[in-house]
Parts: C-alpha cells; structure tokens; sequence
C-alpha cells in the first residue's frame, strides 16, 4: 500500500517562516494569528526631535504634510520614530499579510506575583532559570507585558523574548474533577487570572461619530472634491459648487449612517453580561456588591457578576437562573441542553454530558479543537440553555468545598439545597474574545481583504485622465501667455481643467447601478449591507453551498422501515447450510439466516401490523447462540412441549405457521420499542428536544415521553403508547417476572394464537441507561425495562433489555450472523442508491442486572451479540428550487460545490440528486491509511493537523454509482465498503490503493471532466499543511464535495480559492458559517440570525433561487458600472476637448452652462441609463470587470476620437461664417461667442449619443429600447435642446450665455448632430469588433 499513498512535501503551505518569502530582521516578530494569516511585529519607539520637525513641517505646509502621511501610516511612523528590539520596544506597528494597513500600539504594563509557568505552562515542571535565584516555577514579582491586536491578547515571554498568544491557556493542575471542583482557591490565583485575561466581556472599541466623519473627509477622493468646490468657487460657480457640495454631505451622511448601524449590530451581538454564580471563599474577588455580599456570607456559592470571570472558575449552573452562557465551559456534573444555533447553526438543541477526569487531564488546548474533540462536554458563550438537571448520586455539598482550617475553626457553611442538588457544575476555561463566540465576532470585524479588479483599474484610469489633464493644459498654456491672461486666472484655469477630467461626481454616478441593482434584490427580499459586495456577484465563478437548510430542507423525516420478517419453514428445509457445521456457519454474514427483509413499511404503506395497537407481551427468556435462530428456539419449545403433553392431547400447541407468525410479530414489536426508548430525548415544557433525527423516529412509532423520577432505580424516562396512557401515578409497584412477560414455555403451552396480537395490559418502557452516539463508534445504546399496568398494579420486569442503532456496517458486525438477512449488503446499497440515511437496530436481552452494577456495566458488552432487527429509512429532501438552481449554475458554466458538517457520503449522495454531480460521473474519496501519522504524547503539537502527523498517507477510494433515474441522494456510511460476493448492488465502491495510479501527485492530479474528489474536514486539514501549493490547488479544483468540515475549515476553504483565483460565494444558512461568509467575495446567507451580520446578503426567502438573482443583479450592476464609468470619461473629454478649444479664445463654458451640462443632462441621463433590468438568463461568459482592457480602451478611445472630431470640425467650421464674430475680450473669462454656442449644442447632444451607445443590454442587460425612463429621459432631453437651438433671443438664452444663430446654421449643426450619432453607433456595433479581432490577431 505504501507506494499507492501521498507522502508529505516539504514546502507547506502555511510554514510560518516560509509564508511569502517575509525576511525577518532582529527588530520584528512574526506570529501565526489565524490558520494563514501571519502579523509582524516591529519593535518601535518614538524619537522626540524627529516628532518636533514633523510637526513644524505639518504647520508650514499648512497640514498638506500631515495629510499626505495620514495616508501612508508606515511612512509617518519611520519618520517620527525608530525601530528597536522586541524586547526593548515600548510600542509596537503591526503588519499583516491580508492588509496593507499598518496598526500603531502601545506595549501596556501590569505587575504581576506569581510564577512564569502560571503565564505559560509549558514550563510546568521545567527548571529553565531567569537569574541567578529564580526559575519559571519560582514566585516573584515581576512586570506583565502584554498588547491587543484585533481583540487578541499576546503576552511577553521573559525566556523566548517574544510575545505568545494566551488563548488557548489551560492550567497544568486540571487534571481531574477533584481538582478543580472547588474553583478559585485563592485570591491571589484570581487576581493573577483577572491580570492575565481581563474581564470578561467581548466589549467593541465603538468609534465615534466625529472620528467616522475625519476619517470619511479625510480619504483622498472626498480631499480632491473639497478642492474641487474651492476652485469653483473662486470662478463664481457657485451654484454648481453648491449642488455638489451637498451630494457629498448626502453621500458620507448615508456611508457613516451603514458603518455605525452594522458595527452597533455586531456590537450588540458580542456584549453580555448577566449575573452568575460561582463557588469561592470568601476572600476571594472584590467585585461583589454589598447586597450580594450579605446574602453569600458563610456560603461557597458567591453570586457575581460574569465579567469577573476567570478561567478555573466553576460557574453554578441553576435552574432558571442562568439563560445564557457569558464564557466557554466544561461541563463536571450534572446534564443540560443547550441551544447552540448561534455557533453551529443547527436549530435543535443538544444534551451535554459532564466529563471524565481522564479526558480532562488528556485534552490539550493547543493542539485540539474542543468544539470538535469534546464538543458535547462544553458550553460555549451565548449559547442559550433550555434545560438543566443536579447529578443527584454525586451531590456536592459546602462541606466539599470548604478547607480544613475551616473545619477546625468550626465554621459553619450556609447551605443551598438548590445549588448543591439541582445544579450543573462548569469549570471556566476561555473568557472574553478567547471564546468561541468572540473568535466568530473576530472573524466579522476583520475578515480578508478582498480586492476586485475593478475598482482598482478605476483609479488607474481617473490617474491616466488626470495626466491627461495636464497634458491638454500645456497644450493650451501658450496662447494664455500669448494673450496676457493673468497668472492667477492661468493657474485657476489649469486646477478647473482637472475638476473637467476628473469630475467629483464620478464615484456618486458609478454607485448608481449598484443603488439599483439593490433596490431590485430587496423587493426580491433579499438584503444587502455592503454595496461594494453587489458588482463583485457579477464576476462569480465558484459557488460553496452548504448543505442542511442550504440545499437540502433542514429536517429529515422518516422514509419508512424494514422489519425482519420469518422465512417459511419449508425454505429452511433446502438450505444447504442446515447440514453445514457450526464452524462453517459463522463463515459468512447471512450463510445460516432464514431471515428476511420486510416490505418498506410506512403511513402510506398497506400493511399496517407495524402501526397496530396491540403488542405482544412476549420476549425470548434463553439467549440465542450463534446457531439458533428465534424460530428454532421456539420450534424446539414447542416440539419438547408436544412430547411431554401427547398423554394429555394438548391441542394449543402452535404450528409452523404460528410459530412463523410469532417470531415476525416479535420482529415487528422489538422494532417498535427501539424506536421509541434508543434515543436520548428530553422533555421541556411539553416539546421534544434532542438530535432531530430521533425526534422524527419517536414521532414515527407515535409514542409518548415521559419523564418521571420514580421508584425504580435509574428510571427517569418512561414511554409508552399513546393509546395507552396511564396518568395515575399512585399505582402499586411490583416485581414480577411472570406478568412482566410470559415465559416461552408457559406462553407456547397456556396461549392461543389470537392471542400474540393483543395484550390486555397497559405497556410502558422505563428507560434506564443511555450509552451516548460515539462517533468512531457510530453508535448508541439504551438499557430498557418492560412494565405493564394491569388495574392499579405496575409489574416491572426484573430482566433488562438492550436496544442498539448506528451505521448499518457497524451494527451488522456486532449482530450474531445468523440473525442478518443475506441480502443484507444489495438492500442497504439500494437504499443508499436512492438517496435515503439508513440507520440499522440490534437487540439483546441482559437478565436480571442490578443498579449497583449497571451503573459500571461495560459498553462493550452491551454492544455484542445482537440479534439484528431491521433498517429505519429517513429521507432528508432537497428544496423544491435545488435542482433547478444549481442546473442554471451548471448551464453558466460556473461551477458549484458544496460544504457541509454532514457525512461524505450524504453528501455525494445529496449533490448526485441536485445534478451538482453528474449521474454517472465517478467520485473519489480521499481517505487517510489506517495505522499511519499516528500521534502520541511525544508528538510535537505543531505538526498534528487533521489528527495526523506529517507521516499519514492518504489514498482514494473510488465511488462509482450507476446511472439509474432512482439512485440518487445521501448516504449513511463513511466506512469502505466492500461489494459482497454474488451481490448485484448498483453501488460499488473499490479500494485503489494498490493501484499506483490513484497516488496523488502533479502529475496525476489532472482535469477529468467526469471524475471528482470527495473529501473530509480533516484530510483537508492535512493536505492544507503538508501539501505544496501546486498540489493542493490541483485537488481543490477536481473536489466537489467537502464534508465534516468545521466552521474555520469552511473560511479557510473560501480563502484557499480566492488564491487560486476564483471569484467566490458561500452560502449557508447558519451562524457557524459567518467566518466563511464574511471571508468569501459575497456571501449570501439564508437566514435572518446572527448569520446576517456577517454575510454581505441576506435571503429572507429560504429558495436558492436567491443566488441566482444575486449573480443576475452584479452581473447587471458590474456592466452598469462599466457603461457609467465609460460615460463619465467620454463625458469628461467631451468637455474637456470643449474647454480646451475655448482656452485656445482664451474663453470658457459658464456657470450656468456647466450646471445644466453637469445636473440636469449628465446625472438624469446617468442615472436612467442605470435604470435597465437585469437579463433573466445567466450567460456563460462573465462581463469583464478589466477596464484596461482591449475591449474597453478601443471603445473608449474609439468614441472619444469621434466626438473629438466632430467638435474640431463644428469650432473650426464657425470660423469660416459671415455671421461669425470674433470674442472682444481675451481677459480668460469670456463666455458668450459663437465657439461656445456652437460647442455647446454640439457637445450636450454628444453627452446623450454616449449614453446611449454606451448603454450595453444583453446578455447581462435588458434591451436599452426595453428602459423606460433612459427613453424617456433622452427623448425630453433631446426635444429641450432642439428647442434651445431653435429659440430667439430671450431672458432664458441670456441667462444661458448663449449666441442666437442664423436657420441655416441651425440645421447644419442638426445634420452634423445626426451624422455623429449614426457613426458613434455603427462603430460601436461593428466596426471596434472587427479592430480587437484584428489585434488579438496580431498578437497570436
């Protein structure tokens, strides 16, 4: 096998000191701070003379200087200051590979009594010396160095000289519930603790409105309009000063408006506090208010408030006292259920178990991800309990916590029953941002940057306009000089000419599309709080879905069951095995069975034994060996009874037909009381809580739950039929075996036929013992008890029995073989084919077993010898719009995967059934070696990643499912599964790790568009750390399914992509997705939680069509951007090329001229122009989001040319007029001459042609003819100049600056008007695309 495995490669991925080449110099720091982000730190320290000139400088170029740093943070901070060693640096500056940003702190200072190792407590037990007196693991006084970056504390290490995140801190002394069930023992350990990770609240550093508004006004672009409006001003454009003045004020009013409303979201979501309680002395802690004081006097249990938490605090845990959980916990006695919809989205709620002092002692912070390993022993902030039970057989009482100096002082201990009895027990271990909940809010706060080609090519172009402005200015100096215009008026004349080319309603214009691209997503009810977010879902080519409540609906239901049914006798007869010896018999699964599979049974199915009534009050009382079947048992009972009966002519004796009849109806009956007692469901307040999977299997066999603490030891659940409830509770309790069930031969000899299908008696089932879902088990198990109320008496089995479910693979191999059908195999493969998650049920009967020796009975002895009882079918079906969106997606070309925290093979299944798979394509799951990458308690934490060290070995295993109408949908197993001999499953899976073709390598690793990988969370993990970059990008690009995925691995999945150059989108539907929601290109999430803050979209409307309409509307708006930004720079030339030809008159446009142009026919053209609707079909090709790009510079330039043109040939041609005048004043404020007139007319119909030539409609916009208010707009437009050029003289032409010029010119300008258009749109739809064929051409 070892040649057919993927070996480890040496340059990782993420290798710290290898992550984009960073060289390090002695003065900096670099620091892992999540999966792939590094920060380095850079010692730092100001220099006060170097501080004074910055700011004398500042104040001589009046702030321009400051301004100018404000920008470039790194450039101010070396000028007035220095860079020193870590350890010497009193401040630190921050980079971050995600951000070119650079952030400025302060080292803060605390002193701090204790030891070294109480910071860092890998040097628990460590001799390493710090001077000459003094070691880690001696106490003393010293100085705690310590920042916060991103809400992330990182604390100075006197022995590495380096700072090290504290986040994942756990005290060595935990290692056992004894230890820390106390709590705090000392104040001096909770002052340590409360210097060590200060309150405990998730608090964000708000800013305030004023800083939002300095650091709004102060980004260049808003810089650039306040100069801009300066100018106009001293031009005596006032108006149009004004107007602009106030879109600005409009426009940072609305950003500052979002920023704070989505920050406050955030905000409020992360801070809690509440009051708790938690067990101390009474010395410990100074936060307790007088009122609280007075109460706890003389009692361990001290109520505080929770930001005085500190880990190795054991929080209290009371009934209705405590809704939501203020910090991350481990659970030590007692159980709850806990909502945890906030963190892992799933909307039941699950049962916490207390943890083992072993697993305690065992778990390691560093290296393992709690949520993963003993996710069901912790509680995690702001989850919100639903229910909380006291371990009443380990009570602890105040005299458990109390020391012995207060035992012999005689103190006395307050006690409270409710706190020591009917209370949970929490040991404290992560507060603040260190917990769960505060990493979700990190991950929303400061996700990775995303940077869209677009809006980075847009300021290079405003650039090249700028320079072009400069040019053309030159172009125009000479004849300023030559006909004396002033100085000042030159070098107005020079900065207005900027303002042209430039204009400041550039970025307002541009967001227009993307303003109504958002309007139609919302009547869509989907909502956008990031705008920027909506262009880039034009450019999407990877969709990630999750799949629970994303593709498929968010519960599954029961599809039906297959009970076992009893072969008829004569069948047994001709079996070959009967004359095989017993150790033949065990040989194969099935070789000795006369067992089968029933017919599916459900509500809509005829056969309706399954649902009856009745039930029989019979079980085996001898346990079957390895041979015996229950018919045998009950043949050979039956054929003793005849033989010791024949004097007495017993007629009751059951026939080969009955006994059939019995042994299936006991089938039918322990099928039936497996699903309603193997479970672990729990009442509150009339509603069924637990995993969703049982309640919908409890609700099938329509049952009822009670729980009741009783008389019988360990009973606490009772279920029972609903058809035969039983609410007294004063009925008389008894043990007796005989009533209880009848024994079989009493049963064969006493009873009638009739009799198996009813039984007078009230049944109920008493569950004892719960054996919780293991997951590399794959299975749970109760221990039950029969009772039956006959009247007022309730007779309770003394014998025990076991009921088992789990992975089909799993229960058969701890099921006696003869008691599995043999079709075992080709009836599970079928199922899995269709789609359906098929769990399997074993039975076995446990004798009389006393509680005392219950409650230490071993798993495995439960979980062995089982009699197989049938298949339970669940079905968890995809949402009614699935299939179409993802085949939309597939017919666009862009490709769909999908991340769940569910099963492999449920997901293979689910994306087969929804076309994201083709059919008959093969897949290929990427599965560690048994046996290898191993880790042990000499591991190095650093090296284990997916549970595996660098060692492990992966192969494929090969999935081929054939192409049939009904085999698609999820499957149960994870495990190989080997297709049985003679078996004629449709489902095959093929273990190819012999075959060195299937071992992975760039050579291997390639396109095959009908093949694809499938793998789990934790090969992921693995690959992600040990694989090259080219490697691991090739497997990313051929996996479709990515299972068993945690929320961090989801965000780093979206990231990886992002490198490798997709456009992508997330979408889920729960809050543990915010991390991958916030990180992809747009997230769209269908939820209305928390969820929604995190993800750029939101979906009230659960359809996936929603991610249609999101591509569909960034597809329009990235295409109306395009068309707007190409208006506004044919604009600006226009007239730029305009007041160029008048600075050659030394004359201009005026204020009321550039008005009209600029407010009343640029910005209602610009903004109906936007106005088209997005094409109702996905293209296959995405718009270019390049805007220096072949296609839009021969477009563009293209039509500036023409325009240029025609506006050459219109000023020259006045010239040559008889009516034509020449300007009298040549001062440089000129405005009424004929050049102007003429130009005007020509150059405001220009702004129209551009619009619409520019105006692009499908295939990612409806037709421009099809955009009513564009039409109409024109059309006004177009009537009010015509009118203008035809009007005489009057106050309005006056008012205009504009020359009344004769017919003929009238109609000329017209003609010359006409030919623009026809050219500007005959070239754009013909003639540019034959020039870019011929360059592309050109350049192959």
């Amino acid at each position: 096998m070892g040649s057919n495995t993927i070996n480890k490669k040496n340059n990782s991925l993420v290798d710290i000191n290898s992550k984009n080449n960073i060289e390090l110099n002695e003065n900096q720091q670099k620091i892992l701070l999540n999966d792939d982000l590094i920060i380095i730190l850079n010692g730092y320290k100001q220099v006060a003379i170097k501080k004074i000139i910055y700011y004398i400088i500042c104040i001589i170029t009046l702030g321009i200087f400051y301004l100018i740093l404000h920008w470039f943070p790194k450039l101010k901070l070396r000028i007035i200051g220095t860079t020193v060693p870590i350890a010497e640096a009193s401040e630190l500056f921050i980079e971050n590979t995600w951000s070119s940003n650079v952030v400025h702190v302060k080292i803060k200072r605390k002193p701090f009594h204790g030891r070294i190792s109480d910071i860092f407590p890998k040097y628990f037990n460590s001799n390493i010396s710090i001077s000459k007196n003094e070691n880690v693991n001696s106490v003393h006084n010293f100085e705690l160095k310590y920042f916060i970056y991103q809400y992330t504390r990182f604390v100075f290490n006197p022995i590495t000289l380096e700072y090290e995140k504290i986040i994942n801190w756990k005290d060595p002394k935990w290692n056992s519930i004894q230890s820390v069930i106390k709590g705090i023992e000392s104040n001096e350990i909770y002052n340590q603790r409360k210097t060590l990770f200060g309150p405990n609240v998730a608090q964000i550093n708000q800013k305030s409105t004023l800083a939002f508004l300095l650091e709004e006004v102060l980004h260049p672009f808003y810089i650039f309009q306040i100069c801009s409006i300066i100018i106009w001003c001293t031009e005596d454009y006032y108006y149009y000063a004004f107007c602009i003045f106030l879109m600005s004020v409009f426009s940072t009013l609305s950003t500052l408006k979002t920023s704070k409303k989505n920050l406050k979201k955030i905000s409020e979501m992360s801070k809690f506090t509440c009051p708790v309680v938690v067990l101390r002395k009474d010395d410990i802690g100074d936060e307790i208010n007088q009122q609280d004081q007075e109460k706890d006097r003389d009692s361990p249990f001290k109520h505080i408030d929770s930001s005085d938490l500190v880990p190795g605090d054991v929080l209290v845990i009371a009934p209705n006292e405590l809704e939501t959980f203020p910090c991350d916990a481990i659970l030590l006695k007692g159980d709850c259920i806990v909502n945890e919809s906030m963190l892992t989205g799933e909307s039941m709620p699950v049962n916490k178990v207390p943890i083992k002092s072993e697993e305690l002692a065992k778990i390691n912070f560093e290296n393992e991800d709690i949520i993963n390993s003993i996710g069901n022993k912790c509680f995690f902030a702001g989850t919100n309990i639903v229910r909380v039970r006291g371990d009443k057989n380990n009570t602890l009482s105040s005299s458990d916590i109390i020391n012995n100096e207060d035992d012999k002082n005689n103190k006395k201990r307050k006690r409270n029953l409710k706190y020591e009895t009917k209370s949970a027990y929490a040991l404290v271990i992560r507060t603040g941002f260190n917990t769960a909940k505060g990493s979700l809010v990190r991950s929303m706060l400061f996700p990775k940057q995303n940077f869209f080609k677009f809006y980075r090519d847009s300021f290079y172009f405003v650039f090249v306009l700028a320079i072009l402005a400069f040019i053309g200015f030159g172009g125009t100096l000479y004849y300023f000089i030559k006909y004396g215009v002033p100085f000042s008026i030159i070098i107005i004349r020079a900065l207005d000419l900027i303002t042209v080319v430039v204009p400041p309603a550039l970025p307002a214009t541009m967001s227009i599309g993307t303003n109504f691209a958002i309007s139609n997503l919302k009547k869509l009810n989907i909502f956008c709080i990031s705008p920027n977010h909506v262009i880039v879902g034009g450019k999407l080519n990877l969709i990630c879905f999750d799949k629970t409540g994303t593709l498929t609906e968010n519960g599954l239901c029961v599809h039906g069951v297959h009970y076992i049914e009893q072969e008829k006798h004569e069948n047994y007869q001709e079996s070959p095995s009967r004359s095989s010896s017993p150790t033949n018999s065990t040989s194969t699964y099935g070789n000795n069975s006369y067992v089968k599979f029933s017919e599916l049974v459900n509500n809509k199915s005829k056969n309706q034994e399954f649902f009856s009534s009745s039930y029989s009050n019979i079980i085996l009382d001898s346990t079957l060996d390895n041979i015996s079947t229950p018919y045998e048992l009950i043949n050979n009972r039956n054929n003793n009874n005849n033989n010791n009966n024949n004097n007495n002519n017993n007629n009751n004796l059951l026939n080969e037909e009955e006994i059939s009849h019995l042994v299936s109806r006991r089938y039918i009956d322990l099928l039936r009381y497996a699903m309603a007692t193997c479970h672990n469901l729990n009442v509150v307040e009339g509603q069924l809580i637990g995993d969703p999977l049982d309640i919908e299997m409890f609700k099938f066999v329509n049952w009822s739950i009670q729980e009741k603490e009783g008389s019988i030891d360990g009973l606490s659940t009772i279920v029972r039929p609903k058809n035969n409830q039983n609410n007294d509770d004063n009925v008389e309790i008894k043990i007796d075996t005989q009533k209880s069930y009848q024994s079989l031969d009493k049963y064969i000899s006493d009873s009638n036929i009739s009799e198996i299908d009813s039984s007078k008696d009230l049944l109920e089932l008493g569950i004892i013992k719960v054996f919780e879902f293991v997951s590399h088990l794959r299975r749970m198990s109760v221990i039950v008890r029969r009772m039956y109320t006959n009247e007022s008496n309730l007779t309770v089995s003394e014998n025990l029995e076991a009921f088992v479910k789990g992975a089909p693979e799993e229960i058969r191999n701890i099921c006696r073989k003869n008691t599995v059908p043999p079709n075992f195999d080709q009836e599970l493969h079928q199922l899995v084919n269709k789609g359906y998650r098929v769990i399997a049920v074993g039975y076995k009967t446990l004798g009389n077993v006393k509680f005392h020796k219950l409650t230490k009975i071993d798993r495995n002895e439960i979980e062995s010898n089982l009699e197989f009882l049938g298949f339970i079918i669940f079905e968890n079906p995809l949402k009614p719009g699935t299939k179409k969106t993802i085949e939309e997606l597939n017919n666009a070309k862009i490709r769909s995967l999908m991340c769940t925290g569910d099963n492999i093979l449920t997901g293979i299944s689910v994306a087969r059934e929804c076309s994201m798979i083709n059919r008959d394509a093969k897949v290929k799951i990427l599965k560690f070696v048994e046996g290898t990458g191993e880790i042990d308690e000499k591991t190095p934490p650093n090296v284990i990643y997916g549970g595996k060290t660098p060692d492990a070995k992966i192969i494929f295993e090969e999935l081929e499912i054939a192409n049939d109408d009904t085999s698609d949908f999820q499957v149960e197993s994870e495990k190989t599964i080997n297709k049985s001999e003679g078996s004629t499953s449709d489902l095959t899976i093929s273990d190819v790790a012999n075959d060195p073709k299937n071992k992975i390598t760039k050579n291997t690793i390639i396109d095959i568009n009908n093949e694809h990988y499938a793998m789990t969370g934790d090969v992921f993990d693995w690959i992600l750390h040990n694989y090259s970059r080219e490697e691991l990008f090739s497997v990313l690009e051929n996996c479709k399914i990515f299972a068993r995925m945690l929320p961090d691995q989801k965000k780093l999945l979206v990231e990886k992509f992002q490198e490798n150059g997709h456009c992508v989108s997330f979408c889920g539907d729960g809050a543990n997705d915010c991390g991958a929601l916030k990180s992809a290109d747009v997230g769209l999430s269908l939820s209305e939680a928390e969820a929604s803050v995190a993800a750029p979209f939101t979906s009230s409307d659960m359809d996936l069509k929603c991610v249609l309409d999101v591509i569909k509307e960034g597809r329009a708006a990235l295409v109306t951007n395009f068309s707007c930004f190409k208006y506004m720079a044919i604009y600006s030339l226009i007239q730029f090329t305009t007041v160029s030809l008048l600075y050659y008159l030394a004359a201009n446009l005026g204020d009321a001229q550039f008005l009209f142009i600029d407010l009343f026919l640029i910005l209602p053209v610009a903004v109906a122009m936007a106005r088209s609707k997005s094409y109702h079909k996905i293209h296959t090709k995405a718009p270019s989001a390049n805007l220096i790009s072949f296609k839009v510079l021969v477009s563009l330039i293209g039509q500036i040319i023409i325009q240029m043109i025609f506006q050459f040939y219109m000023f020259f041609w006045v010239k040559h007029q008889d009516w034509y005048e020449e300007p009298e004043d040549n001062s440089g404020e000129t405005v009424l001459c004929c050049e102007n007139t003429i130009l005007f007319y020509v150059s405001s119909f220009q702004y129209l042609i551009g619009a619409f030539v520019f105006s692009v409609g499908p295939p990612y916009r409806q037709s421009i003819l099809k955009n009513f208010w564009f039409m109409l707009c024109s059309a006004l437009l177009s009537l009010f100049l015509l009118g203008m050029i035809f009007m005489p003289q009057n106050a309005f032409l006056d008012f205009m600056e504009l020359m009344v010029i004769p017919n003929s010119a009238r109609i000329f300008t017209i003609i010359i008007i006409i030919l623009n258009a026809i050219i500007s749109i005959l070239a754009e739809r013909y003639l540019w695309q034959i020039i870019i064929k011929l360059i592309k051409k050109d350049k192959k």
